[in-house]
Formats: C-alpha cells, sequence, structure tokens
C-alpha cells in the first residue's frame, strides 16, 4: 500500500470492493498501480496506453491527478455516464480503451460514488492496520520459508531412497510378473478354495 500511496485499510478495502462486484483482489491492485505509473509517464511527458481514449471521451489533463485513486476515479466516472446514457456495450469498450482491467468493470459500471461508499464500508470493516498487514508479510515470508525447506528435505530424502524405492518396484514387478505366469494355478487353487 505504501507504493501505491494509500493505506492499508484502504486498499483492502478497493481490493474487496472488487472481489464482491466480480473481479479480484490483485487486478485491482494492479489496476491502482497501473493508474499510478499512467500518471507517473505523463508527469515525464510520455502519453501513456489508454491516455487517448481517455482525452477522447473528456477527461482531464492527467497532470491535473495527484493520485492513482484521483485518475481511476475519473475514468470510472466516464464508464459510469456512458454505461447510463449508451449501455454497457460501448462502456466496456471505453474502458477497455482507458486501460481499466475488464474483470472489474461491474465495479466500475457502478460509478464513483457507489463505490465510494461500498469502500467506505469495507474501510470500516477492514481487520487490516498497517502495523498488521507488515507482521502478515512476516509471516508469510517464514512460512514461506518453512515451505521451502519442507521441499528441499523431501527432495533430498526422496534421492537418497531412489536406490530402495527401485528394489522395492523391481520385487512389485517380479510379483506382478509371478502372477501373471501362475494365472491358471491361481484360478485353480481359488476355484477349489471357494468351492
Amino acid at each position: 500500500s505504501d507504493n501505491l500511496g494509500i493505506s492499508t485499510e484502504r486498499l483492502t478495502a478497493w481490493q474487496r470492493v472488487a472481489r464482491d462486484a466480480g473481479g479480484t483482489a490483485e487486478g485491482m491492485t494492479a489496476q491502482l498501480k497501473e493508474s499510478q505509473q499512467a500518471l507517473a509517464m505523463a508527469n515525464r511527458g510520455i502519453l501513456p496506453d489508454g491516455a487517448q481514449e481517455f482525452y477522447r471521451q473528456g477527461g482531464d489533463s492527467l497532470q491535473s491527478y495527484k493520485t492513482a485513486e484521483e485518475y481511476l476515479a475519473a475514468r470510472i466516472a466516464i464508464v459510469e455516464k456512458i454505461n447510463r446514457t449508451q449501455g454497457s456495450g460501448a462502456a466496456q469498450l471505453a474502458a477497455s480503451q482507458m486501460g481499466l482491467d475488464p474483470a472489474n468493470f461491474n465495479l466500475y459500471k457502478q460509478g464513483n460514488e457507489a463505490i465510494q461508499k461500498l469502500i467506505a464500508a469495507k474501510q470500516k470493516l477492514s481487520p487490516w492496520t498497517k502495523e498488521e498487514a507488515a507482521q502478515a508479510i512476516i509471516v508469510k515470508n517464514k512460512w514461506d520459508q518453512i515451505g521451502d525447506t519442507y521441499d528441499k528435505v523431501s527432495n533430498k530424502v526422496l534421492f537418497a531412497l531412489m536406490p530402495s524405492i527401485d528394489k522395492l518396484l523391481n520385487v512389485f514387478e517380479r510379483l506382478g510378473q509371478w502372477f501373471l505366469d501362475h494365472k491358471d494355478q491361481i484360478n485353480e487353487w481359488v476355484a477349489k478354495a471357494v468351492a
């Protein structure tokens, strides 16, 4: 969240709102990151992907937006207006051409007012503070380290046991062949045993 310039609670709320609308948390994080990068490019005089359609739809100069959320909100406002006036197909096309993730279209078409209400409600329920998120990352990294250690140990044990496993497989192969070679006698014995 620090990299995106928003609080952990707000980022979590965006992610949950996107997920509830049928998108993904990862997709929303990527969308906010894309918005941030687009503004950085614009501030360097580079026209980012989607900006041409944004301007064609009446968007303000990208340099007028200070945060990724502001730029995303401006594109959402355009999508909501097109959805209301021209329908879903035209709104989806405009959203796509402005660089918005199609997976989050059901969220974007609701418009900024509805989205901000949803975000506010999710923020109230957000269990993650910045400190808790940092602790969660530490726990996740330790858990990943345990998983990596387990993988390494299990591979070493498997490699060490390969000669024994090969011998065991050979025994099973010979046993299977013995059953095939003696199937008539086995069938005869079973027939006598159950008669």
